[in-house]
Formats: C-alpha cells, sequence, structure tokens
C-alpha cells in the first residue's frame, strides 16, 4: 500500500497512534511496517521517516 498526499498519511499515523502516550517513533515505524504500510516513496518506515512525517503534518495544520 503506496500512500498518496498528506491526508493518507496523517490518516495512517492517526490509527497506529490512538494512544501516542508511550510509543517511539522506532515502534510506529515497525507498526506501519508490519502493516504493510509503505511510506510516499514506496519505503520501508524508520523512526526518522515517521519523525519527519509528523514534522510535515503538524506544519500543515
Amino acid at each position: 500500500m503506496k500512500l498518496r498526499g498528506l491526508e493518507e498519511l496523517a490518516e495512517l499515523i492517526q490509527r497506529v497512534e490512538a494512544n501516542p502516550r508511550g510509543k517511539s517513533a522506532r515502534e510506529i515505524a515497525r507498526i506501519l511496517n508490519d502493516r504493510n504500510g509503505a511510506t510516499p516513496t514506496g519505503k520501508p518506515w524508520s523512526a526518522m521517516t515517521v519523525i519527519r512525517a509528523r514534522d510535515r503534518l503538524a506544519a500543515a495544520a
């Protein structure tokens, strides 16, 4: 599943972060990879890509 656009990215991260407390970027990346949620470029998630995605979403808000 390749994501397209910030809206899909926001939705995917929100589902994973239903309870964001206690979840590190590394843990969120693992969950996203387990769910076959590729990054917008089609690559696996890493902690840094989760952090960058959060920053992009915060800037767009």
